[in-house]
């Protein structure tokens, strides 16, 4: 005997922004709009207690709910493009170590070089590791079969290595 049952799908993720989108959008007719009153500390806004009150709603309507998701793109562009290059790059290194190179970045720069040297202190120190493990004298010559890098592959990278060296000094110079 078939079982004719559906199981039940959880909808995809822009079906669920679009819903919350409606949800938050009929929220702002339902639920009353107000503020507390705030002061100054330092740096820091510090809200006053039992200084809430209304003020005028901004009600969203379906036009602005809609609209709201275009001017959402417009403004998010500039993120929106370094993330599929961090993605893309990613899928080109096909490595972990793409997410250690924001904190090589900042390091960099804390210490007075420029980002570039951020991004070659993680990537080449991940590249150099890369390029010498298959000489790891604990692995077994099983392992080590199964890693060999082709003479071809090997000289790419060093020729890589060096215009990326080249190009650090070229950038000091200049």
């Amino acid at each position: 005997m078939e079982n004719n049952k559906k199981k039940l799908q959880i909808p995809s993720t822009c079906a669920l922004l679009f819903m919350l989108m409606i949800v938050c959008a009929i929220l702002t007719w339902i639920v009353p709009a107000g503020e507390f009153d705030t002061e100054k500390v330092g740096n820091l806004n510090k809200v006053i207690a039992g200084t809430y009150h209304t003020v005028d709603a901004s009600l969203v309507g379906p036009w602005a709910t809609i609209m709201a998701v275009v001017q959402g793109f417009y403004k998010a562009a500039k993120l929106m493009v370094m993330i599929m290059f961090v993605g893309g790059a990613a899928g080109v290194f096909a490595n972990p170590v793409v997410a250690l190179i924001p904190i090589g970045i900042i390091l960099a720069t804390n210490l007075g070089y420029d980002s570039f040297t951020g991004f070659l202190l993680v990537y080449m120190g991940a590249y150099s590791g890369f390029n010498v493990g298959w000489a790891n004298a604990s692995a077994g010559p099983d392992c080590r079969k199964s890693h060999i890098i082709k003479k071809k592959d090997f000289r790419s990278r060093r020729k890589s290595f060096f215009f990326l060296c080249m190009g650090q000094m070229i950038r000091r110079i200049f």
